[in-house]
């Protein structure tokens, strides 16, 4: 059990009550104390091979943080964590752009792209583990069309990134499409999918799904300009505090500065 890994979950309180319980048990020279030492060390690396009990610890912590910071109470999510195993080819090619689409369909963004904490928008800013995962999608699904069928192979070596990029932008415009589209609801009466118009995917389609230089760079850089704290100084100086330690260095001393003429000329 790796400290990084425990005080990310639970308070110093805690972590210090569980170490000094393996350490008690570790120095124990008898069988019982042997196999307590054991078992309370399981109980916590078990946990790195279950995703179920993961997240389902990382959702009561979060709630119980969330709730007390807001001085609310009851249940924060909507429905437990959910599991689902997919199959190679193009099932996962499937899968995958069904994840990437539904800040779409909620209506949060117009373009899959423009939801920084996606898979797609990660690998337009320049994600390696993002795009690694797009291209083996992408592999996956050509191998399992492919006239001999699914190999089981899993290179993603021949493929480059410029070219993947626009194939997967289009396959999410194609799933994405909103046009012609009905669904009946309880009443089986019908109502329109939110997505993309006839004319989006046209456009998409005749710049072969490609984004302009401008839109990456803007994927690539918002996560240096999406973020700003105004007011006063003692409200700037409070954040800057507040995320020293773990987003900023310990020892910055500067706090906020003035707003430039012509922000204030502009009414911020």
């Amino acid at each position: 059990m790796r400290k990084i890994r425990h005080t990310t979950l639970y308070d110093a309180e805690h972590v210090g009550m569980v170490r000094e319980q393996l350490e008690l048990l570790a120095a124990s020279t008898t069988e019982a104390g042997r196999l307590a030492y054991q078992e309370l060390r399981e109980r916590y690396t078990r946990r790195m091979w279950d995703l179920g009990h993961f997240m389902k610890t990382l959702k009561q912590r979060f709630s119980s943080w969330y709730n007390k910071k807001h001085q609310r109470k009851g249940t924060l999510w909507e429905a437990r964590y959910k599991s689902v195993l997919v199959e190679n080819g193009y099932a996962a090619r499937t899968m995958a752009a069904y994840i990437d689409l539904n800040p779409v369909r909620a209506g949060m963004v117009l373009d899959p792209k423009d939801y920084r904490w996606c898979s797609y928008a990660e690998a337009v800013a320049g994600g390696k583990l993002a795009r690694n995962g797009i291209m083996r999608v992408i592999s996956e699904m050509e191998s399992d069309m492919a006239a001999d069928g699914w190999a089981g192979s899993r290179s993603i070596e021949k493929y480059d990134w410029r070219n993947v990029a626009g194939r997967y932008r289009l396959i999410l415009y194609e799933d994405g499409a909103s046009f012609g589209v009905a669904e009946a609801d309880a009443r089986r009466s019908t109502k329109k999918r939110r997505g993309f118009s006839e004319a989006e995917l046209e456009k998409e389609l005749e710049r072969e799904g490609r984004l302009s230089v401008s839109a990456v760079l803007g994927c690539k850089s918002r996560y240096f300009i999406d973020s700003a704290v105004l007011g006063s100084k003692s409200r700037v100086n409070g954040v800057i505090d507040d995320l020293k330690g773990n987003y900023l260095s310990k020892n910055r001393k500067m706090g906020g500065s003035r707003p430039r003429d012509n922000l204030r000329s502009s009414g911020l």
